[in-house]
């Protein structure tokens, strides 16, 4: 298995490119609704904040994610917690597409 690089799979992530994603979620995940509740909460409020890097920005992000989802399924079985993490619509919530773009 090849070595981790996490600045590499975030340049990817950035131009849309995945090598991880392994499934779409269905509409009974609600992603919709997870997703609303997290860019409500304080990680996705990263214009005009200083931070050391984007990695960090994305951090914040997975962590409001984290929240919204334990929220939309307290009762989510790891195997499924671990699909929720590996689906497209993560990864392309996860990494803002210009985070250097000041808010609307």
């Amino acid at each position: 298995m090849p070595k981790f690089d996490a600045r590499e799979e975030i340049r990817l992530l950035s131009e849309g490119v995945s090598r991880s994603f392994q499934c779409y979620l269905d509409e009974d995940w609600r992603f919709g609704e997870i997703e609303a509740d997290a860019r409500q909460r304080l990680g996705h409020n990263y214009s005009g904040r200083r931070h050391q890097s984007i990695a960090e920005i994305i951090l914040k992000v997975v962590y409001d994610l984290e929240g919204a989802l334990v929220k939309a399924h307290p009762d989510a079985l790891c195997p499924a917690v671990a699909d929720f993490w590996r689906s497209w619509q993560v990864q392309q919530h996860s990494v803002p597409q210009d985070p250097c773009r000041r808010g609307d």
